[in-house]
């Protein structure tokens, strides 16, 4: 293995742990809102709302869109997973390296777009930082994953 496939490894095996703890975040994030949902609807949690201003209606919609937001971060997560054992796999065997180039392509695409979206929006700096951080990410990996491809 050289050095190309060695930083591609370790860049991967990254993006596997955090993929993992996505998916864990995901389903708290959706156990969180179903918490959410049922407060709202019992005696106790419809009194503070009534208090607050709000409804019933208002936290089983956030609860709603807690759980959604779990569902979507879990989705990720498991493209992140995929995506991670696809180029340790390239990492290990440059031939198998194709998935793996694709998937970053589509990376390079979402995260440019995501970045785009964050500008248009006017997103605060650290979530600017962190798309512009994850997209230097992806393009990264198709540097490596073009190099071993070149290579094999």
């Amino acid at each position: 293995m050289n050095s190309t496939q060695k930083t591609l490894r370790i860049l991967c095996i990254i993006t596997v742990i955090m993929a993992i703890l996505c998916i864990i975040v995901g389903v708290l994030s959706m156990g969180a809102g179903g918490l959410i949902g049922i407060a709202s609807t019992t005696n106790e949690g419809a009194s503070e709302l009534a208090a607050q201003g709000y409804d019933s209606s208002t936290g089983v919609a956030a609860g709603v869109l807690v759980g959604a937001l779990g569902v979507g971060i879990i989705i990720s997560g498991i493209i992140d997973l995929i995506i991670g054992l696809l180029g340790m796999r390239g990492a290990k065997d440059p031939s198998k390296i194709g998935p793996f180039w694709v998937f970053c392509i589509i990376g390079i695409v979402l995260n440019a777009l995501s970045v785009i979206g964050c500008f248009m929006q006017g997103a605060d700096a650290t979530n600017i930082v962190s798309n512009i951080i994850s997209l230097a990410l992806v393009v990264w990996c198709f540097f490596l994953a073009n190099k071993i491809k070149t290579q094999a």
